[in-house]
């Protein structure tokens, strides 16, 4: 009765594993685009569930199995598990190729194109499934070892180390290496996905701040500033050089005129590029514009006074390295020329000029940091994790049972219990993906 009941428990959880099992295969599928590998694992885990579930014709009485469908399912549950971990091992090469290129991350197809298929994806998908298939059918029907057990299936029991060549040690092959390398992918992963986050957050924090423009000079300087002068017309776009200063020696006649002296006006030229300057031109009350300049001497003498426009001196910083990952230290600022509002004698050239911050910003050109992992290759990575443990989980009881020298296999293993997960897992990982339940409602399409 016991034996009955049990049966019944893992023959529901068996096909409602595998109806789920389809459902969530076939909508990763259409939500990733990736199928080869999707639709092999749904091959394998259908012709797991199938060969187990047929016991419930003779109610699970391996007892009252006839001998043809005891070898039968026999091999099947050992051939389908060899399918299943070969392609959970495709899934460990893919991810691991993925993981260690973060700069294709931010790919929007990474999530198909991780399991695109690769030539060498033949070896765990083909060659070791038919390799496995061939050692454990010969072993199996030359030794007759076949044959009903105290489980819910008939299995190799004659003798019992016939089942690590099945679904108890030959998968181990590929499940072990599989499990190592998808634990080094999560880590590897995980520091990426840190760095990732505080590269992120030093880029808010060192964002360039707002300048400000400096204060309002109120110095004689600026008033003639002001009243007299402005940018070229072509200060904003071209940059030109300043033509070269005139010197007047003022006389008492040039003392007592009425105006001042202005330099003969040029005629006009094509303004030249220049990296180091812009232009600074005046203009007096006729609105015509000369450029002047001025010594010191007769600096009293209101008639002999000539302004002369100060070099204008812009400092940009280098640009910054397109491959160059790290945020920069200091703001990317230019400079400019400011005139000290202690001294007017700074407006005769007769001090220097010094340079300040300017609000002029300079871009800088950043790279910005990778994005995160996608959430259906993470998905994967913890898929094939899982699935290495089941591997594991179905040689647990068969080893143990081997080296204690039992003549019959348990009641109940753990190959039980690793049977109805390989149904489950599928619908466990990836049914929490949004794109997966997504195509899961046909009907909202």
């Amino acid at each position: 009765m016991v034996q009955l009941g049990l049966g019944v428990t893992f023959l529901v959880l068996s096909l409602t594993g595998l109806v789920s099992c389809w459902a969530v295969c076939i909508a990763f599928a259409r939500a990733t685009g990736s199928r080869w590998a999707v639709y092999t694992y749904l091959f394998g885990s259908t012709v797991l569930q199938l060969a187990f579930s047929l016991g419930a014709v003779w109610k699970m009485d391996t007892y009252r199995m006839p001998k043809g469908f005891c070898t039968t399912q026999t091999l099947l549950i050992s051939i389908s598990t060899y399918i299943v971990t070969g392609v959970c091992a495709a899934f460990t090469l893919a991810t691991n190729n993925t993981i260690k290129r973060p700069k294709y991350w931010s790919n929007p197809n990474l999530s198909g194109s991780t399991l695109q298929w690769k030539n060498y994806y033949i070896f765990p998908t083909v060659v070791f499934p038919a390799g496995a298939t061939i050692v454990y059918t010969t072993v199996v029907l030359k030794l007759g070892a076949s044959g009903p057990s105290r489980d819910m299936h008939c299995d190799a029991v004659n003798p019992l180390w016939v089942r690590l060549l099945g679904y108890a040690g030959l998968p181990l092959l590929l499940a072990i290496p599989s499990l190592l390398l998808s634990v080094y992918s999560l880590i590897k992963t995980i520091r990426i996905t840190k760095h990732i986050k505080r590269s992120r957050s030093d880029e808010m924090e060192c964002m360039p701040r707002r300048s400000r423009m400096p204060p309002e000079p109120t110095s004689a300087i600026s008033r003639i500033w002001n009243s007299g002068c402005r940018w070229g017309p072509h200060a904003s776009n071209d940059e030109m050089r300043m033509p070269p200063r005139h010197k007047f020696v003022s006389t008492r006649d040039s003392a007592s005129s009425d105006l001042p002296d202005f330099a003969q006006a040029r005629p006009p030229s094509v303004p030249q590029l220049q990296p180091d300057f812009s232009a600074v031109v005046c203009r007096d009350s006729d609105s015509t514009h000369n450029t002047v300049d001025c010594t010191d001497s007769d600096r009293d003498d209101v008639s002999s006074l000539v302004w002369a426009a100060p070099d204008v001196m812009i400092q940009s910083t280098p640009e910054a390295d397109p491959d160059d990952n790290t945020l920069p230290e200091k703001d990317a600022e230019s400079s400019f020329t400011n005139i000290d509002d202690s001294d007017d004698e700074d407006m005769f050239g007769t001090k220097r000029m010094r340079s300040v911050s300017s609000a002029m910003p300079v871009t800088r050109k950043r790279r910005h940091p990778p994005e995160f992992l996608p959430p259906a290759v993470w998905r994967i990575l913890i898929f094939q994790i899982t699935f290495s443990l089941v591997a594991i989980l179905a040689a647990v009881s068969p080893v143990i049972e081997l080296c204690l020298g039992w003549d019959q296999p348990s009641a109940l293993g753990t190959q039980s219990f690793a049977l109805v997960l390989v149904a489950w897992g599928p619908a466990i990982v990836f049914l929490p993906l949004p794109a997966v339940r997504q195509n899961l409602m046909f009907w909202r399409r």
